[in-house]
């Protein structure tokens, strides 16, 4: 609790300062305090600790400094201690973001270091749909985007943090196109460690015309992934380009927009085998409500800046890392993702490695997910009648190539969202039904059947405008016969893993959240995590207190 007072104390000081900065020098960042009191129960277990307790004080301290006109330099450090550490033993120091932006000629943006970048959602874009699933809980929403999607920089535009270099730069005309925009980069995505790996960089860009009459928008994007030959002892050397062209018509009652493209992938140590597929979807906006859009994605289709997931649900966790008599891994629940940065990815992976099946059966690597093609309709009236809000989307896809089998998978997700607003009062419901089905061919090839509904629920309190009261609920369950696929370095399927899906997760949670000051809050609640797999049950209670504030 001392460390909570004092850390509230030091940061409204700082806040206050950081309101009215110097000219040139202005002070910026963000810190937290949290505290979690965990217990676990499992039947039978004589072996696992039943209580944990964990925290951590954290400070990320930024100094933006413009020494001219042209130029800013953004650098931050970040500076965190464990409880349980004493005297500076349990104290780390990280340093988080060193950028420098600035002006040439008051036309070219260029930007060193550290920074955000993202594409579109085929060519490179960060993927993370079960983060819809917090978005509907206001308390679990709160943790997860102050926790670790704060740490691995988790923005809602679907960006990547990168280190490299980025040059922006636009054209104005006075016939034809209205204007042209340009972006080209290089990003550093391995280094080399003096020859015990092989360097990795990612070039390309983007362009884009808008003619301001129609309106009308069309863009190229190129993104590559190269090993740089030489930097190691290896001979296996990785490529891949995925080059693409997007556009849209009008903004009236009609919109429409589409992106198609091809990858291309070589892999030196296979005898420079290449692999090469297309992508392409088409959307029309109807009205402000209808949304239509059809996509398909080929099976050989590979690009890791789009592919890559933001999280990976095969991490270990760290509370109760082991559990039961035989001291199994734990399996990392959504539980686990709320609060630990460690179980995401921050960086492209060149392999699409085997299907996330535990959450995402139907499209494992996001919307970019190969062998894919199907119809996506949204409806979004927005409020029918005063206080309510109503969205829903259905979608119907399957395989373009069989996964072992002539028969193709079809997938089909069914999404309804309702929002209600009565004075102090909101409530949020989200249901969505996902099924995959494939029947059988022949007797050695079983039939795939998985039904996997998600619910997530909030009614909220606001009591004044500090003040607010939360409960929520989220249940994702598996349940049916499916396939986990084994890929190889080229991304070839080469085994695929029956399993049997019986799995019920249920996260109950109740909060109490108070606004300190400015963009600080202080959150304490309780925090139920019941799974059951396969007829075992295991609960965790955590007891939480919380202090995010940014500056």
């Amino acid at each position: 609790m001392k460390n909570f007072l004092l850390l509230l104390s030091l940061f409204s000081a700082v806040q206050s300062f950081g309101q009215s900065p110097p000219p040139k020098f202005s002070l910026n960042g963000g810190a937290r305090a949290v505290y979690f009191a965990d217990r676990l129960q499992l039947a039978g277990d004589t072996v696992t600790l039943p209580r944990e307790n964990s925290g951590h004080v954290l400070a990320d301290l930024g100094v933006n400094i413009r020494p001219n006109a042209a130029t800013e330099v953004q650098a931050m450090v970040r500076i965190r201690n464990d409880y349980g550490g004493f005297w500076g033993s349990g104290v780390s120091f990280d340093i988080r973001q060193l950028t420098v932006k600035g002006l040439i000629q008051n036309r070219f943006k260029y930007t060193v270091g550290d920074m955000d970048y993202a594409l579109t959602p085929y060519t490179m874009f960060r993927a993370a749909p079960v983060l819809e699933l917090f978005n509907g809980v206001q308390a679990m929403q709160t943790i997860q985007q102050n926790m670790p999607g704060y740490d691995v920089f988790m923005n809602n535009n679907g960006t990547w943090r990168t280190q490299g270099a980025a040059l922006d730069f636009g054209l104005l005309f006075k016939k034809g196109p209205q204007k042209m925009s340009n972006s080209l980069f290089a990003m550093r995505l391995r280094p080399g460690f003096g020859g015990a790996a092989t360097e990795q960089w990612a070039f390309g860009g983007r362009t884009e015309l808008i003619w301001g009459d129609f309106p009308l928008r069309v863009g190229g994007t190129l993104v590559s992934v190269n090993d740089l030959g030489g930097t190691s002892a290896s001979t296996d050397l990785y490529r891949n380009t995925v080059l693409a062209t997007d556009g849209s018509l009008g903004n009236g009652f009609l919109r429409l927009n589409w992106e198609l493209g091809n990858s291309r992938s070589q892999f030196a140590d296979t005898g420079n085998t290449v692999k090469s597929d297309y992508f392409y979807t088409v959307g029309l906006k109807i009205g402000k409500q209808w949304q239509v859009r059809y996509a398909e994605v080929g099976p050989d289709y590979f690009n890791p800046a789009a592919q890559t997931t933001a999280y990976n649900p095969a991490g270990i966790p760290r509370s109760f890392r082991a559990v039961g008599n035989e001291r199994a891994l734990r399996t990392a629940s959504l539980y686990d993702f709320a609060r630990e940065a460690g179980l995401y990815r921050a960086a492209w992976s060149t392999t699409l490695g085997d299907d996330q099946s535990n959450y995402l059966l139907l499209d494992p690597f996001g919307e970019a997910t190969p062998n894919r093609r199907g119809v996506t309709i949204g409806w979004q009236p927005g409020v029918l009648v005063k206080g309510l809000s109503l969205s829903t989307r259905l979608q119907w896809f399957s395989e373009i190539r069989g996964s072992g089998t002539t028969n193709l998978t079809q997938f089909t997700r069914a999404e309804v969202t309702a929002g209600y607003a009565l004075r102090k009062f909101d409530a949020k419901l989200m249901y969505r039904y996902q099924n995959a089905f494939r029947p059988s061919d022949n007797a050695e090839v079983p039939a795939l059947n998985v039904q996997m509904p998600w619910l997530s629920a909030n009614l909220g309190y606001q009591l004044n405008k500090d003040l607010r009261f939360d409960a929520g609920l989220i249940q994702v369950q598996n349940r049916g016969t499916g396939f986990n696929a084994e890929r190889n370095a080229q991304n070839e399927i080469v085994f695929y893993n029956e399993v049997k899906y019986d799995y019920v997760e249920t996260l109950p949670v109740l909060s109490v959240s108070y606004k300190v000051f400015g963009k600080s809050t202080l959150q304490a609640g309780m925090l139920l995590s019941n799974v059951r797999e396969a007829g075992i049950q295991m609960n965790i209670r955590s007891g939480f207190l919380a202090y995010f504030i940014q500056f």
